[in-house]
């Protein structure tokens, strides 16, 4: 497979890491293999937490598997995760396994037309991530948020702002 990010996102994590986010990746790959594509292509300092398959946990996927092990690793309830999290990804795929944990989707437009992905259930079609952190700030500017991105097999989870309730008072982002 090839797991060379698509071409805006290092500036994104780099800018997405300034902003506060956590990351986290999940992929279809062993961990090993994970964290070797992660340090090739100079993202891993960007990484807060990654999971992959475990050929001796076969149920230990991509998808409720790994969004249920980000949010134990980031101390929230699997439920509150879940409700704060839009899973960005770039095929049918990535929309279903996102769906299947109640997760919005936003999705990058690739090889597959904007109709295929809205009929699948993305909430939103984008060109590419460059206006990731922008998209989101408009998206939800009043909540706190963890935010799951796949890139290519990676998906990456990110949470920022301190505020832990969705309370009808605004909430800003700290620099």
């Amino acid at each position: 497979a090839d797991s060379k990010p698509f071409p805006e996102v290092p500036e994104v994590l780099k800018k997405l890491k300034e902003e506060g986010y956590k990351i986290f990746v999940s992929s279809g790959q062993q961990e090993s293999v994970i964290k070797k594509d992660l340090e090739r292509a100079g993202l891993l300092q960007y990484i807060d937490f990654f999971a992959g398959i475990r050929p001796d946990q076969p149920d230990y996927k991509k998808g409720e598997p790994h969004f249920r092990a980000a949010a134990k690793h980031f101390g929230i309830p699997f439920e509150t995760f879940a409700k704060e999290t839009v899973f960005i990804g770039d095929t049918p795929t990535d929309v279903q396994v996102s769906n299947n944990s109640n997760i919005i989707s936003i999705v990058r437009k690739s090889a597959n037309a904007d109709e295929t992905l809205l009929d699948k259930g993305a909430k939103f079609v984008v060109e590419d991530f460059s206006n990731l952190s922008e998209i989101i700030s408009a998206l939800y500017e009043r909540l706190c948020l963890t935010l799951s991105i796949l890139v290519k097999y990676f998906f990456l989870s990110l949470k920022f702002c301190g505020v832990t309730s969705r309370s009808s008072s605004s909430s800003k982002k700290s620099k």
